[in-house]
């Protein structure tokens, strides 16, 4: 087999397997383990795998590229749905937060409709978004980030500069997005930092809202947050279930399912 060929086919093994051996890649090419490794040692210096003890895997980078991608078209409709109904919370000239996640996204891209926006977000793809929009259509949005240290697992900045920002500035209307909820603990979050930074968000605004579908409800994460008598308004799906919808209702807590 020519060289060239052998290694693009190593290149799919690897996308379909995330990994693979060295052994197997001898026994799969019927080559030399040399060869192999001379294949793995060219493909990783063009940058398209990973090396690791005894055989390759996916690039770090296209790994988390693939979750970002599942988790931005999980529920994409219903997320949409969600979206719809925040643009309709806010008003022209108003500051707005987006705080993050795959929802908080979909928010961003149905501003077109408002005027004069002082947008701030703690989430990379929607300053991505925010940015081309604004290069490419002339959008004239301040777009304002926190920054701080950027945390990979929720793709976020966190950190004492971030929540710093937040104690100078008023916030019209905040967009949160948490991983889980549920009516006894509340809103949780994974890290003590990003808790930090939910709350000095939250402290800093006037009204706070929380689109989320409705596969964050009855979850669990390991900082419970509480915060339900601070947010004026959950807004989720139609698939959240009728019991756990009255669940907040009872605790007077405003939820909306659109």
């Amino acid at each position: 087999m020519i060289p060239e060929n052998r290694r693009n086919q190593i290149i799919e093994l690897i996308k379909i397997k995330n990994s693979i051996s060295i052994p197997e890649l001898v026994q799969q090419f019927n080559v030399s383990e040399i060869t192999v490794r001379r294949d793995l040692e060219i493909l990783e210096k063009r940058g398209l795998i990973d090396k690791i003890y005894g055989g390759a895997s996916k690039r770090s980078d296209q790994i988390s590229e693939i979750h970002y991608l599942k988790q931005i078209t999980k529920m994409l409709k219903e997320k949409r749905y969600i979206a719809s109904e925040c643009i309709k919370r806010i008003k022209d000239d108003s500051t707005v937060l987006l705080h993050g996640g795959t929802t908080c996204l979909e928010i961003a891209k149905n501003l077109n409709s408002k005027r004069n926006l002082k947008i701030i977000t703690c989430f990379p793809p929607i300053i991505d978004y925010l940015w081309k929009e604004a290069v490419n259509k002339g959008k004239t949005f301040e777009i304002y980030c926190p920054g701080g240290k950027l945390q990979m697992a929720s793709n976020l900045f966190i950190g004492n500069y971030s929540q710093n920002f937040f104690k100078d500035i008023t916030i019209n209307i905040a967009f949160i997005g948490v991983i889980a909820l549920n009516s006894k603990d509340g809103f949780m979050v994974t890290t003590e930092e990003e808790a930090q930074l939910l709350k000095a968000i939250v402290n800093s605004s006037e009204k706070v809202i929380a689109p989320m579908d409705h596969s964050k409800f009855n979850k669990s994460a390991f900082i419970k947050l509480g915060l339900l008598d601070r947010v004026d308004e959950i807004i989720t799906d139609k698939g959240l279930d009728d019991n756990v919808f009255e669940e907040f209702i009872m605790k007077n807590i405003k939820i909306s399912r659109v």
